[in-house]
């Protein structure tokens, strides 16, 4: 069955693997989440589409990941994120 939209806080690479098998079993909602941490570059880019991807964290990011993540999700805010 279907889920309007599935809403996720991850403070750790722990929850982000459990928020993506939630996601898994729910293949046709849409997601919001709200990334306390940075994860790596290749994990950020293999996040599924979301409707909304909030990266709250007082970090920097290159300009290229920016545009990318631009390109995967509806609405990105990146809070106090750095982009360089």
């Amino acid at each position: 069955f279907k889920i309007g939209i599935l809403g996720f806080r991850v403070d750790s690479e722990c929850q982000l693997n459990n928020s993506l098998l939630i996601m898994s079993d729910f293949p046709n909602s849409s997601y919001t989440m709200d990334l306390c941490f940075l994860p790596e570059t290749e994990r950020c880019l293999s996040l599924p589409p979301m409707e909304e991807l909030c990266i709250f964290t007082r970090s920097k990011i290159s300009s290229e990941l920016f545009i990318k993540l631009l390109d995967i999700h509806k609405n990105l805010d990146l809070g106090d994120l750095i982009v360089h």
